[in-house]
Parts: structure tokens; C-alpha cells; sequence
């Protein structure tokens, strides 16, 4: 319920105030709520910010990919503390196999190989879930400046693609 009202909010954020309201739900994507990044283009053609259509949705892409950039930085340190309890290594050791060599996985292996590309290229793909994304990556021993500039283009690109998905789909009408 409460994530339906989430997204009605967003669909139909106008002017200025719907700035506000992509950049807060773009912030919370990449943390905590298990919905589409890409509902943030919906209310773009209408925002009613005075600018021409394009200038609206690059606006929007900004703004979601700053607030993607945030909320990312923020589950990595959200990440690293809770590898970094004491009780949650305890409970790590016995139920993650292979915790105590931590990356060996083959999502570990792909974090280590791939790092920040990886992580923008993952972050890139429409329809990813962002948060579980953002926090596999924090097992990175992450710079949060290059984390965020990662979590940033990725958004953007993800942005881009569903964009230009978008008008393929409806040139085909």
C-alpha cells in the first residue's frame, strides 16, 4: 500500500516541488526502497517548469542521478557498518559460506574485477534492482567520491536507455 502512494506521488510531481519529490525517491531507491528508478521519467514531460520538453527530462535525469548519487554513498556506509558489527561478522561467519574470505563469489569476483565501471555499468541496466546493487557494491573498500561518480553516470545512463527504449516502443506505433 504504502509503496503504491510512493509511486503515485511521483507520477504525478509538478513544478518544483516535483524536483523535490524525484530527488528524494531517487535518494531512497538507491537505499531502501525496492522500486523502479526509472518512474522518475514519467512526470518529466509535465513538470510544468517553464523549460522546453527536452530541457525537463535532462533536468529530471540530473536530479534523479544526484539523488542516486547520495542515497548510494549512504548504503555504503550503511554497508560497511553492519560488516563492521560485531554481532553481524558473527552471524556472517555462520550463515554466509565463505564469508571469512569475503569476494569470492562470483558476484565478489565480478565486484573486484570490475569495481566502479562495474558498478555503473550494473546501475545501467533498466530495471536493476538499485539497492540490492549499491549494496553488493559496498562490499567494495570504496571511495565514496568514485562511489558516487559510479552510482551517478550509471543512473544516467540507465536514464538514457529507458529513454531511448521508450521512443523506439512508441516509434513502432
Amino acid at each position: 500500500m504504502a509503496l503504491e502512494i510512493i509511486e503515485a506521488v511521483v507520477e504525478a510531481a509538478t513544478g518544483p516541488v516535483g524536483l523535490v519529490v524525484i530527488f528524494v525517491y531517487s535518494v531512497l531507491v538507491a537505499f531502501v526502497l525496492p522500486l523502479p528508478g526509472e518512474l522518475v521519467l514519467l512526470p518529466a514531460p509535465q513538470l510544468a517548469l517553464g523549460l522546453p520538453p527536452a530541457a525537463g527530462i535532462a533536468l529530471v535525469v540530473v536530479v534523479s542521478a544526484v539523488g542516486k548519487a547520495i542515497g548510494s554513498v549512504w548504503a555504503l556506509r550503511i554497508g560497511r557498518s553492519a560488516v563492521q558489527a560485531r554481532p553481524s561478522r558473527w552471524l556472517l561467519r555462520r550463515v554466509v559460506p565463505g564469508y571469512e574470505r569475503r569476494g569470492t563469489g562470483p558476484l565478489g569476483r565480478f565486484v573486484r574485477r570490475y569495481e566502479y565501471v562495474g558498478l555503473a555499468a550494473v546501475l545501467a541496466v533498466p530495471l536493476m534492482p538499485d539497492t540490492a546493487v549499491v549494496y553488493a557494491f559496498s562490499a567494495l573498500d570504496a571511495d565514496e567520491r568514485r562511489f558516487a561518480v559510479a552510482a551517478f553516470v550509471g543512473t544516467v545512463a540507465r536514464l538514457l536507455i529507458t529513454l531511448a527504449l521508450a521512443a523506439g516502443v512508441l516509434a513502432t506505433l
